[in-house]
């Protein structure tokens, strides 16, 4: 199984309360684009109301019924700051780490449900198919998933990794941008039934307190445990997840350079990207202005056309917004006399963006302006899966609701 197929999606962002803030439907139609399986990361599967709102009960039902998508459920968390009665369990300079599970998987899943029965525009006994067809597409973690992300986590502790160290680097960068990262020294002393201690001059090197040197070994530890429980995913679920910047600066130190090749979020900021570059505007899906087409989705995911455009993004990020814009400049006015409604601007500007930005085949958009013939410009340029996507299959997903 290819790794670099499949992602890790999580489409919901959340309040400081942990209360759903907004769900990027977007985003899921980006990377169900871009990748041959979407698995779901769901947040108490808050997400498929608001699928249901954009795609409709049959297009929510129709994705779930292809394999495209999987839904990670088993919430799963490593808890690093332990409080009694609102105080640190803890002294300072001491720490530990344990996992967070869910007691009763049943009682879980029902209560992630009664959002469902809010849908009141659908009537019981789709509800009720829909809940049937979210749990068909649950997949667990493999065994021994857990174990594992808690022993890679102590085992930064135990100094066996950069890790804790390149966090708390991140940790002063952010705090402090304007100063230079001191040098500090830190090694941790396992302590039997309470966890580990660090002896770090850190206070001293930094200039700050014990209790504000505590707090940034506590959230560079803190960044390290849900780094390494998103590698620990990619393993478990063989499965790409994004990266948070200031993570991908703690996960540089490890890998360099597979944090920038294999990083899906790379991907997904180069469409976006060549979206805006292009003056394509990205829809809003919120069922009611724009609709997406669940079924015209799956047919496009499998042409040659847009698996073609995914290798070529891939390589767009190497490419500067001059160059980009250069390509794509002066293509659009060509084609403004197709601008006339809504769908005929962004059927036309895509294809005028997509004939400048071919592999190898870019022009100057002041010879584009020679171009006044289409079949000229066919000829000239061989056939590209890349235009075809853009001016014809990218555009067919979408529809007025």
């Amino acid at each position: 199984m290819d790794i670099r197929r499949r992602l890790i999606s999580r489409i919901v962002s959340t309040a400081p309360g942990g209360s759903v803030d907004s769900v990027d439907v977007g985003a899921l139609v980006r990377q169900l684009i871009l990748f041959d399986t979407c698995v779901l990361k769901t947040h108490r599967l808050s997400e498929f109301p608001f699928l249901v709102r954009s795609f409709g009960f049959h297009g929510t039902l129709e994705l779930l019924s292809s394999d495209v998508l999987e839904i990670m459920w088993r919430p799963f968390t490593i808890a690093i700051d332990f409080h009694r009665g609102g105080k640190r369990s803890l002294p300072l300079f001491h720490f530990d780490c344990g996992t967070v599970k869910m007691a009763d998987p049943e009682e879980y899943i029902h209560r992630c449900f009664q959002p469902f029965h809010e849908l009141t525009d659908i009537p019981h006994k789709r509800v009720l198919r829909l809940k049937k067809a979210v749990v068909s597409r649950f997949v667990d973690p493999p065994e021994g998933f857990e174990t594992n992300v808690l022993a890679q986590v102590k085992s930064e502790m135990k100094g066996m990794s950069p890790g804790i160290k390149a966090a708390i680097r991140v940790t002063l960068r952010k705090l402090r941008p304007a100063e230079e990262v001191p040098d500090f020294t830190l090694e941790f002393e396992e302590i039997p039934n309470v966890g580990f201690r660090a002896h770090t001059d850190l206070a001293t090197q930094a200039g700050m307190s014990d209790d504000e040197a505590h707090n940034v070994i506590q959230t560079a530890f803190a960044g390290v445990a849900n780094l390494d429980q998103r590698i620990g995913e990619m393993r478990g679920y063989e499965a790409l997840s994004g990266f948070a910047e200031e993570e991908a600066g703690m996960l540089a130190e490890k890998c360099d350079f597979l944090i920038r090749e294999l990083n899906p979020e790379i991907i997904e900021r180069s469409f976006e990207r060549v979206l805006e570059i292009a003056g394509i505007p990205d829809p809003v899906i919120d069922g009611s202005t724009c609709v997406a087409r669940i079924g015209e989705l799956l047919k496009v995911r499998q042409t040659d056309e847009c698996k073609e455009f995914r290798a070529w993004l891939s390589t767009v990020h190497k490419a500067s917004d001059v160059e980009i814009r250069e390509r794509v400049a002066g293509l659009r006015a060509k084609f403004s006399a197709f601008v006339q409604s809504s769908s005929g601007k962004t059927a036309g500007v895509l294809t005028a963006a997509g004939i400048g930005l071919i592999p190898h085949y870019g022009i100057p958009a002041s010879l584009a302006a020679a171009f006044a013939d289409t079949f000229l410009i066919e000829k000239i340029f061989p056939r590209s899966g890349i235009v075809s996507f853009l001016s014809n299959l990218y555009p067919s997903i979408f529809d007025k609701a």
